[in-house]
This record gives C-alpha cells, sequence and structure tokens, in this order.
C-alpha cells in the first residue's frame, strides 16, 4: 500500500513539473532571438560546434528551466547547513530572478559549483518579464525539497529524460537513458557480484568477511564513462548502501551510514559524460541523494566531444568525449564538474585538462557500469519514408568538423578491432573448429572480425575493459544483438575469454517491451561479468528471461534479491522457473561452444521448450517420454551460399516500382520491416530494373526461393532486399 501511494505521488510531482516547464518554455518562446542565443551558448558552448536542428529552442528552454528548477530545490536541501535564508525571502525582498540569484551567489561562496553555477548564468540573461515562469519553478523547487522519499528516488533523472530525450534523438546523440527499475535491478546484480554476496549471502559471513565487505564499498571506486543524468550512479549508490545497511543490521556493526555515504560519492563515484548539462544533473542527482548536508565535493566530469581550441591542452582539433580516454595520450580536454570553489586532484593517474584545469580518474575501477550511446558513426543524413535522420555526429552543421569526428574516431575503432583480433587470435585453441575459422577469418567469414556495424556501444564496452580492474565488474545496458550479432562477435570472445560472464538479463514482456531503455523499441540486454583470466571449468553464466519487466525501483530490487536467493537455493539445477523470471544456468564449456550466438539461450521464454530445443541443436534428437526421435540437421550455410543481396548494392543496381510495369521485370521483396517478412508464404511487393548489364547478372546470381525472416541471424547482417526467383517460403 505505502508502495502504490509513495509510486502515484511520485507520477502526480513529474506531471506537476512537466506542466510547469512547459509554461516556462512557452514564456521563453515570446523572448528576443539574442535571449535564445545566449541560453544556447551557456548549455553547448563547450562543443565549439554548430548544430543542424531549427527545433532547438523547445529543448532547450527546457533544459534551462528545469536547471533552474533543480537549483532551487537543492539550495533549500542544503541551505540550513549553512544557516542560510529561506529561498522564499530571497524572493519576496528582489523578485523571483534576483533573488534566486542572490541566494545562489550565497551558496556559490561555501562552493557546489557544478549544481548551480549554470543556473546563475542563465538567470543574468533573463529578462524581467519571465519572473513569472520563474517564480512557479522556485515555488515546485521548494516544495520537492520538502519530500525526502521524492529526492532519493532519482527524480532529477527522471525529469531529465523527458525534457531533453527528444534532442538527444533528433540530433544524433546516440543517447538512450536508462529505465529506473531496470537500472536498479542492473546496480543489484552487479554490486553482489563484486562483493561475492549473490554466492554467499551476508547470513553466512564471517566477522572478518563482514568488516572486509564493508571496508569494500567504503573503499570502492565505480565509474560510468557516459553517466548522463546519472540513474545508474544513483543506483549503485543505493545498492552499495542498501548491502551495508543489510550487513550492518544483521551483524550488529557500529557503522555510521552518513559517513559511508559520504566516503562513497566524494571518494568512490565517477561520472563523465560528453553534455555539461548532463553532468550538472549527475553532481545534483548524486549529491539529493547522499547523507543530507555531508556532500562536499564529487567526481563528476564533463569531456569535449566537439572540437577543442583550449591552449593548454596538446591536441587540437576534435575530442571524442570519454572515448579519448582510449587513445595513447593520459591528457584529455575538457572540464571538471565539482562541489568545491577550487580544483582539485583525485584518486589515481590520468589526468584530464581542459579550460578550467586538471583533474584526474583512477587507472583501474572495481565497477563500472554504463548505458553508453549505440548508434554507428555513419555521419550522413539518413531518410526512412518522409522522416530525416543523421547517424553520430550528424547533428554537427559543419562538413569538415563532422568528417574531422568521423576520422578521429576511425581511428579510434581500428585500434580497438586490431586489439580483440589480437585477443582473439591468442585463445584461439579454445573454441571449436568452426569458431577457430571465423578467427582465422576464412573464406566469407571475414565480416566477424568487423566492429563497424556494432555501433559506439562496443567500443564503451572496450573502454570499461581498459580501465576495469583484475576481480573488478563491468555491468552494461546494450542492443541485444550483443548475444548474436557478426559485428559483436569479438566482443562475445573478449567476454568468454578475460571475464567470467556471470548474468545476462534479457526480456520477453510483451506489453511493456523489450527495451531497457526509455523512450525507444531497441530490444536490448542487462550483461554483468566478472574480470578474471583464470577460469573453472564449473564457471556458469545464468541467462535471466523476464516474461515481466519489474515496474518500480521496489520491484526492481526485490524482485532482483529473489532471483539471487534462489540461485543459491538451486546450485544443482539448471532451470529454475521464479516469478515472472525464466532462468537457464550455462556451463562454461557451452559459453565457449556456441560464442557464435549466445542468444539461443534466451530464445525461448519456456522452460519445457529451451530444454526441447537445446536437445535438439546439441543432438539432432526430440525426446517425449522414453522415445527418441532423430532429426536430421544441417548448418544453413552449408546447403545455401547466398540469399539476397545487401540494401547498398540493391540500391546501386537497381531502380524500385511498387507497381508491375512492363520495363520493370524482376519480382523482389522489398523492405525488412516484420510485416513484410513474418509470413512462411510471400509474394513480391515491389518490382525492380536494373541500371547497369552486371545487375541481371546479379539478379541472376543471387535471386533465390529461401526468405530469411528478419529476427533471425544469416551468416552476414540481414538483407533489406530479396531477388525473388519464384515463391520464397522459410
Amino acid at each position: 500500500m505505502c508502495s502504490t501511494h509513495s509510486d502515484r505521488t511520485y507520477d502526480v510531482e513529474v506531471n506537476e513539473v512537466n506542466n510547469r516547464l512547459m509554461n516556462f518554455i512557452i514564456a521563453m518562446r515570446g523572448q528576443p532571438e539574442n535571449v535564445w542565443q545566449e541560453v544556447y551558448d551557456i548549455l553547448y558552448r563547450l562543443y565549439k560546434l554548430r548544430l543542424t536542428e531549427v527545433r532547438d529552442a523547445e529543448v532547450i528552454f527546457g533544459q534551462a528551466g528545469l536547471s533552474i528548477l533543480l537549483s532551487s530545490t537543492f539550495y533549500e536541501h542544503v541551505r540550513t547547513l549553512y544557516s542560510l535564508d529561506p529561498l522564499s525571502e530571497y524572493v519576496k525582498k528582489y523578485g523571483p530572478i534576483e533573488g534566486l540569484r542572490r541566494a545562489l551567489d550565497e551558496l556559490l561562496k561555501r562552493g557546489y559549483r557544478t549544481a548551480i553555477e549554470t543556473t546563475i548564468e542563465i538567470l543574468k540573461i533573463l529578462p524581467p518579464n519571465m519572473a513569472g515562469a520563474v517564480n512557479s519553478l522556485i515555488e515546485l523547487g521548494m516544495k520537492i525539497a520538502q519530500d525526502k522519499n521524492l529526492l532519493r528516488r532519482d527524480f532529477a533523472g527522471r525529469v531529465y529524460h523527458r525534457i531533453v530525450g527528444d534532442i538527444v534523438h533528433r540530433k544524433g546523440f546516440a543517447t538512450f537513458y536508462t529505465e529506473v527499475p531496470a537500472a536498479y535491478l542492473l546496480a543489484t546484480l552487479a554490486v553482489n557480484a563484486l562483493l561475492g554476496t549473490d554466492e554467499r549471502p551476508i547470513t553466512k559471513l564471517s566477522k572478518e568477511e563482514v568488516q572486509g565487505a564493508i571496508d569494500k564499498i567504503g573503499s570502492v571506486k565505480v565509474g560510468d564513462f557516459a553517466c548522463g543524468s546519472g540513474t545508474l550512479l544513483t543506483a549503485t549508490y543505493s545498492a552499495l548502501m542498501d548491502l551495508a545497511s543489510a550487513i550492518r543490521q544483521y551483524h550488529r556493526l557500529d557503522v555510521n551510514l552518513d559517513d559511508l555515504g559520504k566516503r562513497l560519492i566524494e571518494d568512490g563515484i565517477y561520472g563523465i559524460d560528453a553534455l555539461r548539462y548532463a553532468s550538472q544533473i549527475t553532481a545534483i542527482n548524486l549529491a539529493l541523494m547522499g547523507p543530507p548536508g555531508k556532500i562536499s565535493k564529487e567526481n563528476v566530469f564533463t569531456i569535449y566531444l566537439g572540437i577543442s581550441n583550449d591552449p593548454s591542452v596538446p591536441h587540437k582539433g576534435p575530442w571524442l568525449g570519454s572515448l579519448e580516454l582510449l587513445n595513447n595520450s593520459k591528457r584529455v580536454g575538457g572540464i571538471l564538474a565539482y562541489m568545491e570553489g577550487g580544483l582539485r586532484d583525485a584518486v589515481g593517474k590520468v589526468s584530464v585538462s581542459g579550460v578550467e584545469g586538471t583533474f584526474m580518474v583512477p587507472d583501474k575501477f572495481d565497477l563500472v557500469i554504463m548505458n553508453p550511446p549505440f548508434t554507428r558513426a555513419t555521419g550522413r543524413p539518413e531518410t526512412y519514408g518522409e522522416e530525416s535522420e543523421r547517424g553520430l555526429f550528424g547533428f554537427v552543421a559543419d562538413e569538415k568538423a563532422r568528417q574531422n569526428l568521423l576520422n578521429r574516431l576511425k581511428d579510434v575503432r581500428d585500434r580497438v578491432r586490431q586489439s580483440l583480433i589480437k585477443n582473439a587470435k591468442a585463445y584461439r585453441d579454445l573454441f571449436p573448429n568452426v569458431i577457430q575459422e571465423i578467427i582465422d577469418g576464412k573464406g566469407d567469414l571475414g565480416t566477424y572480425l568487423s566492429i563497424g556495424q556494432a555501433g559506439e556501444g562496443l567500443l564503451f564496452l572496450y573502454l570499461a575493459h581498459r580501465f576495469i580492474r583484475d576481480g573488478g565488474v563491468i555491468a552494461f545496458v546494450l542492443p541485444r544483438n550483443l548475444l548474436m550479432g557478426v559485428s559483436w562477435f569479438l566482443a562475445r570472445v573478449l567476454l568468454a575469454t578475460k571475464y567470467h560472464l556471470k548474468y545476462v538479463v534479457v526480456s520477453s514482456d510483451p506489453e511493456n517491451g523489450y527495451n531497457f531503455s526509455e523512450s525507444t523499441s531497441l530490444s536490448e540486454v542487462l550483461i554483468v561479468a566478472k574480470r578474471q583470466d583464470e577460469h573453472s571449468p564449473d564457471e556458469e553464466t545464468v541467462f535471466i528471461n523476464l516474461l515481466r519487466k519489474p515496474r518500480t525501483t521496489l520491484e526492481a530490487v526485490n524482485s532482483t534479491n529473489k532471483i539471487m536467493d534462489s540461485l543459491i537455493e538451486g546450485r544443482a539445477l539448471q532451470f529454475l522457473s521464479i516469478n515472472d523470471a525464466v532462468i537457464y544456468k550455462v556451463k562454461r564449456a557451452d559459453l565457449i561452444r556456441y560464442v557464435d550466438n549466445w542468444g539461443r539461450f534466451v530464445a525461448l521464454p519456456d522452460i519445457v521448450l529451451i530444454q526441447y530445443a537445446m536437445k535438439l541443436i546439441d543432438n539432432n534428437e526430440i525426446k517425449l517420454g522414453n522415445i527418441k526421435i532423430q532429426v536430421p540437421m544441417t548448418r544453413l550455410d552449408g546447403i545455401i551460399t547466398n540469399i539476397g543481396i545487401d540494401r547498398h548494392q540493391f540500391n546501386s543496381l537497381f531502380d524500385v516500382s511498387t507497381a508491375p510495369r512492363p520495363d520493370y521485370p524482376y519480382p523482389v521483396l522489398h523492405g525488412g520491416d516484420e510485416e513484410v517478412r513474418r509470413r512462411m508464404i510471400v509474394k513480391p511487393n515491389a518490382y525492380a530494373r536494373p541500371k547497369e548489364s552486371r545487375a541481371s547478372e546479379i539478379y541472376r546470381n543471387l535471386s533465390g526461393s529461401v526468405l530469411l525472416p528478419d529476427r533471425v541471424r544469416w551468416g552476414h547482417d540481414a538483407c533489406v532486399s530479396t531477388l525473388l526467383r519464384n515463391t520464397c517460403i522459410v
């Protein structure tokens, strides 16, 4: 009952925030062009780039309003520690705009630069006729500051997702924000995997082990190199503090949780993002969730995505945000987001320098948790129907600047690819013959050694690998293609050889979707893996197929704890059914054997069907009671050499008509959507005309009578157009 009431109150507050922010946006629309430009420069000046969209104003104004709201909330949250007057007194004396600015100036003298400096800059340029809209946000901010439960539920992050989510999609930033329940599910698994409490509960720990766990929590280093609004970092903080609280309570330890939380945020948690505005939200989020009044500094950074002209930075030209950490130099262009007034060195050896000074990040982390950008860096406009979209860096208006960014990204990607290939070759003999042929790049298997189509998510996975210590844990939200995609093959080999892949979580929830990120229909996967070079044959990977995703933070934590408890109790069982989850434990030998496609382990959300399917795959048989039926099977590429034609080749060789015409002689199945390819028997939906003479030969050689459904993987990426010789069947 309490949880339901809390959720309802939370939704009401979020809706009220949206309404007041919309009023602020409407009021800002009527301001002169120079006001919009100045706000734009405050929020995006570090890019040294001009963006392409003409609809930026609404989102920029929404960001400015949210900055005012959260800074007001933050002021009221901490003011009593410094005996500062209530915000209402400043507003009454000086008016909303000037009153809030003066109040924040006073707080700035005590530190907290990241949380409030951007808001101060915005207030300085707002005209007097914005006072009403600003006052509305201040009043709501003061109200929110009184609700401790609201502040501790990633409130700032959730509102941030709604306000700025649109711009990151339209601008090609490739950013998706983790659903809060999914963040807590992933963080709970990751924290327990790091502490070992997923295999040995706290009730079984000795006195020495208990103290060791508390010491580990107090000294842990957690990083997110694409932190966004900080949802995963705040979820991790909550998971660590919940575990510490449970240990203290059960073992009756004398532990000051406020001091532990302060140490975690000030010395243990690191966030980096390419957006200065996102870093601001992360800093506020962590401070609001931490022990009240205890937090005086944070490790939240912004690293350039754009062009650096800073004379203190040795490299002039394009910066790739956090991916710059993959380059040889340890000096990276950026700015420091911090809570105290002065610049500070954190623990570690990686130096980051930029317009406001130098900061440090650890050489190695105990836990890296991320929901990184996924998009492939095409950098060119792509048109689908009436909608036009751009790939990563497509938001950059200047063609030369965009090309510079793409070239530098290509250099990074090529180095990552070579490192992954080197790792695969080093462990080549570990795999069966068919996988060895892939690693050797025999025949047309070279596509397995390419990572370009995997997008930037793979690069961030490799970045985490570079920074994780032995025994540390990486936890990611990634496209589900990680499990079976050709371009993700080298990443799977890395996970299989350098890690104990502990948990793989997918969703088969037909109502709430197969995603773990907000505002996307992508099929995604959560992974938790522990870094280790030495392996035991008894290692298992737990594949968790959610039949229903958790819908609240509390439900996510409770469900995850129940899954871990059930795994401990059912150690000897390979298959488990727990509430709304189907679990399949896979031995390391099978993970290695089927590294070409781990999707088979979560393809069916039913225990009985999984067992039948694996028997069929492994032994070519179906067992019904005492009856065994042998089923002859072979690999598809053993009987078919080609299917269809890839999109780019098709577009360069053929013109298409959706209606039959005498001059369009070739029937085709055009399009990759499920609506086109979900039936076993199909008819042509388009007709093709060759643009050049060799197109007819291509049609004769590649047209066929086998249709590959959209969700089934071939030996390369699924085709978009299929040339039909006759009726296509599966």
